[in-house]
């Protein structure tokens, strides 16, 4: 499968960019992609969390989006754990601390909005 891709992006102005990659995923383990990928897409939460504690400003943040996302998590934590996926496992633990973080402040700044009225 690989190879075949690699041939057909190989043409392609961004096709050595390609190769690259799928030479260096021959050379690690899918659970290592996975640890990377879970690196990656948890550790993007990190500005957002670090800004909105120092600011306390949630302003910018929709409660429906949050209240969803952590719900999101929370299902991919249970699969992660139902199929003993450690990459997973260990990414939506963190996400959901760094997420659930944002929600209560939201929810904490709501409530203060609605009590001021």
């Amino acid at each position: 499968m690989c190879e075949k891709i690699k041939v057909i992006f190989s043409e392609r102005p961004y096709g050595q960019m390609l190769s690259f990659y799928f030479s260096i995923l021959k050379l690690i383990s899918m659970e290592t992609v996975g640890f990377i990928a879970a690196f990656c897409t948890t550790i993007s939460f990190l500005p957002q969390v670090i800004r909105t504690i120092k600011t306390r400003n949630t302003y910018g943040i929709s409660l429906g989006m949050y209240s969803l996302f952590v719900s999101g998590v929370v299902m991919w934590l249970i699969y992660g754990l139902q199929i003993e996926d450690m990459p997973m496992i260990v990414a939506n633990s963190i996400t959901l601390v760094l997420g659930a973080i944002i929600l209560f402040m939201k929810i904490r700044d709501v409530i203060s909005q609605k009590n001021d009225q």
